[in-house]
């Protein structure tokens, strides 16, 4: 069954394809990074101040995040720190950098604490990035003290008394879980080794009862679900059989998931809350497939899908879930008088089979004392 599904487009001058996209604080309206290092910042509609485009990187733009009034912007090349000020006209502030002392790039960036930003750099281990005043930046890597991992996605859970747990999915080295206080990462973490599936996302299913809860993606469209990533315990493994291609990302809102791989975007209704209620998921689901180019997908609150695809495209939530497992039919509209696009996608049942329980593989190790970046 082929429906239709219409989205927001938003895009930059030029015709400048993009890479990153997310809410922004500053302006409650996006905040878009280009694939030629660029970051955007359209106004909202109705609102007249916009902040200048800033050119952060000699590359594609894969993560940003915002802590008051700093900006982290990341690519595979730098880790871009910079402050929104006020010039001449308060109407149009920009962004002026902040310099530091670390030299090299990051697979994305995440605020944590009040005054700090952590971005995974692979088998370089975790870089924190503190703000000590307004231009004044501290930076530090915390690495293992023992065989290096392969820090690639980071998700910021829940808290823990005196600190927040992050959770990371360290490609082939399994998932990865550890705390952070202080703009420091405190003592062990937990790494859980699911045999030999490449990790290539993680994200918090977001539910207020099980704060520590992930849903983590392997390359080969395995999802696997965790209740609490501070604890020994059997993950639950998902295969699909209808699903096809390279797994890139993983999102959980309204208890859904959405996976996104090189040939389409997936809805996943109901699987979180399936799982977290300890409810059987051997079961046969309505699954929502939508042809796609996209690379990335990001979440806009719990209220909207970002879908990167040289331009963006926004989703409702209610819309990608509506017409599935009872929930009513789609009924295409459009959002603000904004430009939009209608998609086809197409609603199958699909078989979904746990994989037998493999317990996972759990060891504390610790960081070594930070050093300088």
């Amino acid at each position: 069954m082929t429906r239709i599904l219409r989205a927001e487009m938003y895009g930059v001058d030029h015709g400048e394809p993009l890479s990153w996209a997310g809410e922004c604080p500053w302006t409650g309206g996006l905040c878009l990074g280009s694939e030629r290092g660029g970051v955007y910042f359209p106004a909202p509609s109705g609102c007249r101040s916009e902040i200048k485009p800033v050119e952060f990187s000699s590359d594609a733009i894969n993560g940003v995040a915002f802590q008051g009034k700093h900006i982290a912007v990341t690519s595979r090349n730098e880790v871009e720190i910079g402050m929104l000020v006020d010039v001449t006209d308060p109407e149009k502030p920009i962004i002026s950098p902040c310099e530091h002392s670390f030299r090299g790039g990051a697979h994305g960036v995440i605020a944590v604490g009040r005054d700090a930003f952590v971005a995974p750099i692979g088998i370089d281990g975790v870089l924190i990035t503190r703000i000590l005043g307004d231009r004044t930046i501290e930076t530090g890597v915390a690495r293992l003290s023992e065989a290096p991992l392969n820090f690639y996605r980071l998700a910021r859970l829940g808290h823990a008394p005196d600190s927040e747990v992050l959770a990371c999915a360290a490609r082939r080295d399994g998932l990865l879980a550890f705390k952070h206080a202080d703009g420091h990462l405190q003592g062990q973490f937990v790494q859980h080794k699911f045999g030999d599936s490449d990790l290539v996302d993680v994200c918090p299913i977001g539910d207020t009862a099980h704060p520590l809860a992930v849903a983590c993606l392997s390359r080969s469209r395995g999802v696997l679900l965790v209740r609490n990533v501070l604890e020994e315990e059997p993950p639950i493994e998902l295969g699909f059989a209808d699903l096809k291609g390279s797994a890139y990302s993983l999102l959980s809102a309204r208890g859904s998931l959405f996976l996104l791989t090189d040939r389409y975007l997936a809805t996943l209704p109901d699987l979180a809350t399936r799982f977290l209620n300890g409810e059987s998921l051997d079961i046969r689901a309505d699954v929502a497939l939508m042809p796609t180019d996209a690379d990335e997908i990001f979440l806009r609150g719990d209220r909207s899908l970002l879908l990167a695809e040289d331009v963006v495209a926004e989703f409702a939530i209610d819309d990608l879930l509506s017409g599935l497992s009872g929930r009513g039919s789609v009924t295409p509209r459009g959002h603000n008088g904004a430009e939009s696009r209608d998609f086809e996608y197409s609603v199958v049942e699909t078989r979904m089979r746990p994989a037998a329980a493999r317990a996972a593989s759990t060891r504390g190790l610790s960081f070594q004392p930070e050093r300088a970046a």
